[in-house]
């Protein structure tokens, strides 16, 4: 489920800047999993994006040929580089006025995989 939330820029209360979450499984950078964002203005109904938060308006399955689609890719926005970072959640009214967001730090491509106390998955 994507999620948005909004951020002042530089602390000015006047500038506020809204970020649309989105998790994607599969498509992500990485492989796998993965947790793209974009930034821009929200006027209660819809999110309009920043150009610059956009690598491919058609999206990425619309470019022609793999290697176009890994570029763009590559200009995505995203939370964490890594294939480990999905379904992130956002806290607010935290000390300071900062939001924090945290991932689970799994990828589905070998989440039955992992290494655990005796008894777990092989």
């Amino acid at each position: 489920m994507p999620r948005s939330l909004p951020l002042t820029v530089d602390g000015d209360p006047d500038n506020v800047k809204w970020v649309l979450i989105v998790n994607v499984n599969p498509g992500a950078v990485a492989g796998g999993s993965g947790g793209q964002y974009f930034v821009g203005q929200f006027d209660g109904a819809r999110f309009i994006p920043d150009a610059s938060s956009v690598a491919a308006p058609a999206g990425v399955s619309a470019l022609g040929d793999s290697a176009a689609a890994a570029a763009a890719l590559q200009q995505c926005l995203w939370l964490d580089w890594g294939r480990d970072c999905y379904a992130s959640v956002s806290f607010s009214n935290v000390p300071g006025g900062r939001r924090i967001i945290i991932g689970w730090m799994n990828n589905w491509d070998y989440a039955n995989q992992l290494p655990t106390a005796p008894g777990g998955p092989p």
